[in-house]
């Protein structure tokens, strides 16, 4: 703290120390071992100012921006935080904020006014431990209910992902279900189409088999019927042979010629009506076998059909697995994210709470480094004394700034 003495301001720190030789000769020459430096007399203003150095706790407290009432009313005012709403939940975190504000302030308060005196220090920082406690007495409270609300947020929110990750798969069963029950159907559908032209095949055999014994039996008659006929014709050309021998010959001639003819003829049909019966069984055949090659095709194409659906379920599968994976990551990055900023919270805290252990060494160690910077050997007059006691004041600057740098951010 750089206060106004007698209208000048205090050397900024780090700066030459050859200007403060021309320090009052009334000046107490201070040691720089010792615990608490004096309050000189080019320093003190007035009797008010020489008053803050031995004034009470009751006197130090009103120099902070907290005060007893400040306390009361922040504790009625705060008190009734319930962090139940968005709202509410705004007006804990402003208040914290607040009481943050205030605590940090009475710390500041507190490190300028301690910076005159040690034993003016001890009293601020009684001060400072008072309010501090009353702070944190309110601060902590709603700290912890505030972490409280922010658990049982973070609960739902898992209790809701889950529920909607069960609804999803529900949803993914049932309908892999249905899909499966439909395939089902189709190829129940397509076995009784086969049992059905089986059994149509199994009837046509029936009738074929049928047809051919007909023709079978038809061609046996007629077969009989043209050996009894022969047989007949023979017995009669026998007797016309024996009434008439002398026409036996030329009627045997001409009945054998229209026996012949006759044959011939009804061998000629009777291989016309058998070539008709192949030609007709043949295609029949193949009307069969063009049947069964239609049957075929469609179960091939029923085939080829449920592989294109396995294939669209498989891909719309690897599809929702993918959608799937790809929320599970990002919700992981932002968890990460999530506790990257919370790690980098907890190490400013660490560090302010180092910053803070440290404050009574660093405050000491900075008195430490006001004392050596207050030191005045006196006048010299030779310039061989001069320059030594420059080189000395150098060095002694240099202790100084390594005592001032104490307790900073960087060190």
């Amino acid at each position: 703290m750089n206060r106004l003495v007698n209208g000048s301001a205090s050397p900024p720190r780090g700066g030459p120390l050859r200007t403060y030789f021309t320090r009052e000769k009334t000046m107490a020459q201070a040691s720089i071992l010792t615990t608490e430096p004096e309050v000189f007399a080019s320093e003190v203003v007035s009797n008010t100012d020489l008053s803050r150095f031995i004034a009470s706790e009751e006197e130090i407290a009103k120099l902070f921006s907290v005060s007893e009432e400040l306390v009361a009313t922040l504790k009625t005012e705060f008190a009734p935080i319930t962090w139940d709403t968005p709202k509410n939940y705004e007006a804990g975190k402003k208040a914290i904020q607040k009481l943050r504000d205030l605590r940090v302030g009475v710390s500041e308060t507190h490190k300028e006014l301690k910076a005159d005196s040690l034993a003016y220090g001890r009293k601020v920082d009684a001060v400072k431990k008072h309010f501090t406690e009353l702070l944190e007495a309110i601060e902590e409270p709603l700290i912890a209910a505030k972490q409280a609300v922010d658990t049982e947020k973070a609960r739902l929110k898992a209790a809701k992902e889950a529920a909607e990750k069960a609804e999803i798969e529900a949803a993914i069963r049932a309908e892999r279900e249905a899909e499966e029950a439909r395939l089902k159907a189709i190829r129940d559908a397509e076995q009784a189409e086969i049992d059905r032209q089986k059994a149509e095949l199994e009837a046509e055999r029936v009738r074929m088999a049928a047809e051919r014994a007909e023709a079978e039996a038809r061609e046996k008659a007629e077969r009989a019927a043209r050996e009894a006929e022969e047989r007949k014709a023979r017995e009669t050309r026998e007797a016309i042979e024996r009434a008439e021998k002398a026409k036996r010959d030329e009627a045997a001639r001409i009945e054998r010629e229209r026996v012949e003819a006759e044959q011939k003829a009804e061998r000629e049909r009777l291989a016309a009506e058998r070539r008709k019966l192949e030609d007709e069984q043949k295609a029949e055949r193949d009307r069969a076998a063009a049947e069964r090659q239609k049957v075929e095709d469609e179960r091939r194409a029923v085939a080829a059909e449920k592989e294109r659906l396995d294939r669209l379920e498989f891909e719309r599968q690897a599809a929702i697995t993918a959608e799937a994976n790809a929320r599970a990551k990002a919700e992981q990055d932002r968890v990460a994210a999530e506790d990257a900023a919370w790690l980098q919270k907890e190490q400013e805290a660490a560090a302010l709470a180092r910053i803070e252990a440290l404050r009574p060494d660093t405050e000491k160690l900075h008195a430490f480094a006001s004392a050596i910077r207050r030191l005045d050997p006196g006048e010299v007059t030779s310039p061989e004394a001069e320059k030594a006691l420059q080189l000395a004041f150098e060095a002694l600057e240099d202790i100084a700034c390594a005592l001032a740098a104490f307790g900073s951010e960087s060190n």
